[in-house]
């Protein structure tokens, strides 16, 4: 599964009155690990997410203005499955949670790693999509920016790579209500 965004996404992305300022993928095309995340054990989800976050974000951070108004919305179609899975049978065996687990059970508890680590204070949004994962997040970025909640937006889309979700991919891309200036050709990007 893909989730880079094509040029027809590039084409949804202008036609919510958005722009493309930046993007980041993990784990990265150089096929080095995803590095570990404190807190989070057990699952490549939330380290696939935070580091999609932080590789977009490492073009474009966001000043204090910003970060003010800056909305991350984490779209995945199945969420972080191998926690799901320990959560479940510890419950359906009568054990109890481990702690790390039961922090960890909901896929925006990554948000709330991203959120301080960037100081951004907008909106969190987490979504199952029933339609496509972008397209859908991208219509919450701009529902936020027409209630005026939020100019910027991190959207995240995570999912597994494979059946048995042992390995996550995530794609960020930060989205801004603002157009792009003249001298910016293109996006910046981490591979």
């Amino acid at each position: 599964m893909t989730l880079r965004p094509s040029q027809p996404a590039a084409d949804r992305i202008a036609e919510a009155g958005l722009s493309l300022r930046s993007q980041g993928h993990a784990p990265a095309a150089t096929g080095e690990p995803l590095p570990p995340l404190r807190g989070f054990t057990g699952s490549t989800f939330s380290p696939a997410t935070a580091a999609a976050a932080a590789a977009c974000l490492h073009h474009q951070p966001p000043d204090t203005a910003q970060a003010l108004h800056t909305a991350v919305i984490l779209v995945s179609i199945l969420g972080d499955i191998p926690t799901a899975r320990t959560y479940a049978q510890a419950v359906d065996e009568g054990q109890r949670v481990p702690p790390r687990i039961f922090g960890t059970s909901t896929p925006n508890s990554v948000i709330g790693h991203i959120a301080p680590r960037w100081g951004l204070d907008g909106p969190v949004v987490s979504l199952s999509p029933v339609g496509p994962p972008l397209d859908e997040g991208i219509a919450v970025a701009a529902c936020l920016a027409q209630d005026g909640d939020a100019n910027r937006f991190l959207i995240i889309l995570t999912d597994p790579t494979d059946t048995r979700a042992e390995h996550y991919e995530a794609t960020a891309l930060l989205l801004t209500t603002e157009p792009r200036p003249p001298s910016d050709a293109a996006p910046q990007e981490t591979p």
